[in-house]
């Protein structure tokens, strides 16, 4: 089984310096490298976005350990030399499993990602295990 995380950041201050803010990304990237390492892959998925594919068994079985070490090493906050401040970054976290919730890699990361709006939705700086619930939900608030 492969496991796929879904990870977004955001930090409770507007980043206004670009410069900044590719610096907090570069940190984001460097925490997911080190969790990842030897046990899969991640690439950054687009804005604040990162994508996780987690392929060793070890790894799978402790992802809800995992998470939580990497949410609590963002929010540890990152300073930065450049405008003398400190950003604790909030990470929501989406999980999603192959192939209980997708047959291939769009509908896996598809998953994850709406576990990962349900946390953003219920505070932030958490994670959340995909849930077909979770769609059925979301589809019915948009029908009321």
């Amino acid at each position: 089984h492969t496991r796929s995380l879904s990870v977004s950041w955001g930090s409770e201050m507007c980043i206004r310096d670009s410069s900044v803010g590719d610096e907090v990304i570069k940190y984001v990237a460097g925490c997911i490298k080190q969790r990842v390492k030897g046990s899969g892959f991640a690439g950054r998925f687009g804005g604040d976005e990162f994508v996780l594919c987690i392929t060793d068994p070890k790894q799978i079985e402790e992802i809800e350990s995992l998470s939580l070490d990497l949410i609590d090493e963002l929010y540890e906050g990152y300073h930065s030399e450049l405008a003398n401040v400190s950003i604790n970054v909030k990470a929501s976290i989406g999980i999603a499993f192959y192939p209980e919730h997708g047959d291939d890699s769009n509908k896996v990361v598809a998953a994850a990602d709406e576990a990962m709006y349900f946390v953003k939705k219920n505070g932030k700086a958490n994670y959340h295990i995909y849930q077909p619930e979770d769609s059925e939900m979301e589809d019915l608030q948009h029908t009321l």
